[in-house]
């Protein structure tokens, strides 16, 4: 049963809000605000959206349990505070958005190893074939650099990234127990609460400029900024799950890969060019990753560790 004009313009609304996040990102470290700065007020600007959604979306707000108050902390560390200073720290390093964006979409290949070791998840050839072209894909991404020829090397600011995408892989996984119990925009809300929260010691860390900082941005910072806070923080998150409610997350998952070539395409607004590396290591990754979430013999793909429930499943 094909899927409604609805489902397609969210999806391509999703597409095109997490894909332009990394240039966004990378445009805001640009025009001065740290890492930090970005990390911990675009996080407060997001939580506070979420608490008014709650505030009036009343079927959202599942009391939070005792014995899940620990997990979640755990899981808004991992998917918020730990994901997105990584991310962040990256590229106001220097990291290209495009690249970035390569070392997230390496998450799902992370996900399925996550899988197959904690879910027992079976790997068959074609899966296995898959992870090893995207992990191939990715140490190209960090390793090699065409500058006067194809030159070798570790870029710092890349392999900053690595970590995050990993994160995302562990918040994906032992997150979909508790996408069972709570909505997923309660699910959502409340490990950003949490990751958030977590952000404090390093807002305390940086000192009064964790603020300040933002009154550096030009008009067209603040207008990158506040498109991060928003879009791709909240927006982007309501319309997936809305998604998830209408199709399985394995039919929709494979549309996100989309998200990475909106980055590499956002990236040259920031000069950033798109080199022989760059698309060698984005042809290995988005089809490596697509190749180790397909059915093989051994069962089916990666149906368990990508699928995020929809509500009331």
């Amino acid at each position: 049963m094909g899927e409604s004009p609805r489902v397609y313009a969210m999806l391509a609304g999703v597409i095109l809000f997490w894909g332009l996040a990394f240039a966004a990102i990378r445009f805001v470290t640009l025009e001065g605000l740290s890492w930090v700065s970005l990390t911990v007020l675009r996080f407060t600007a997001g939580s506070a959206i979420f608490a008014a959604l709650l505030a009036v979306k009343k079927d959202a707000r599942v009391p939070l349990a005792r014995e899940d108050r620990l997990p979640l902390l755990a899981l808004g560390f991992l998917g918020f505070t730990g994901y997105h200073s990584f991310l962040n720290y990256g590229e106001a390093m220097g990291a290209p958005s495009g690249s970035a964006a390569l070392i997230i979409a390496v998450a799902p290949a992370f996900i399925v190893v996550l899988a197959v070791l904690r879910l027992k998840e079976k790997l068959s050839t074609v899966r296995a074939a898959g992870l090893g072209i995207a992990f191939t894909g990715l140490a190209v991404t960090v390793l090699l650099h065409t500058g006067r020829g194809l030159q070798v090397g570790l870029s710092p600011a890349v392999a900053a990234v690595v970590p995050a995408a990993v994160m995302a892989a562990f918040y994906t996984v032992y997150g979909k127990t508790y996408l069972k119990k709570y909505p997923p925009i309660a699910y959502v809300a409340y490990t950003m609460f949490a990751g958030t929260a977590l952000m404090l010691p390093l807002a305390l860390w940086y000192g009064p400029g964790t603020v300040t900082e933002i009154f550096r941005l030009s008009p067209a910072g603040w207008a990158a900024f506040a498109f991060l806070a928003v879009f791709p923080t909240v927006v982007a998150y309501v319309l997936w799950f809305r998604v998830l409610d209408r199709i399985p997350a394995s039919r929709a998952a494979p549309y996100i890969y989309l998200s990475t070539l909106i980055a590499l395409s956002a990236g040259l607004l920031l000069e950033e060019a798109i080199t022989a590396s760059v698309a060698l290591g984005a042809a290995m990754v988005i089809g490596g990753v697509y190749l180790a979430q397909r059915t093989g013999r051994g069962g089916e793909s990666g149906k368990m560790s990508v699928r995020i429930p929809p509500r009331g499943e």
